[in-house]
């Protein structure tokens, strides 16, 4: 028996490598798959439906020499089924996201002193 897999609006939109804003209009569209379950939470899709809609509407995506817009090549882009990043790969990637331990910058929040508007005691 086969697992069945579901993505929501935040994996389609990693996989599609769009802005969260156009991941709604994308799946908006009357072309799209219909949700698998409408939960609480938001809408949930088969991947299979989605990977099919994707091969026929986005055929560029599929292509494996690829890279997306930040430079990472498919498989990195956190879609479930993917094979994960490399470590050297998930460390680099750790080090370039802001707010995350080991980057240089005030611990105190020294740098955020005075920046009030302007005439405004801080």
């Amino acid at each position: 028996m086969t697992k069945l897999v579901l993505v929501g609006p935040a994996e389609i939109r990693t996989w599609l490598r769009v802005s969260r804003q156009r991941a709604y209009q994308l799946i908006s569209r009357e072309d799209f798959p219909e949700p698998y379950q409408v939960l609480q939470m938001g809408k949930v899709w088969d991947i299979a439906d989605v990977e099919r809609w994707i091969r026929t509407h986005r055929p560029w995506l599929e292509r494996p020499d690829r890279p997306n817009r930040l430079g990472a090549r498919p498989g990195a882009s956190g879609v479930p089924g993917s094979p994960a990043p490399s470590p050297a790969a998930a460390a680099a990637a750790a080090a370039r996201r802001p707010g995350r331990p080991g980057r240089p910058g005030p611990a105190d929040g020294a740098a955020r002193k005075g920046r009030g508007r302007q005439g405004q005691a801080p």
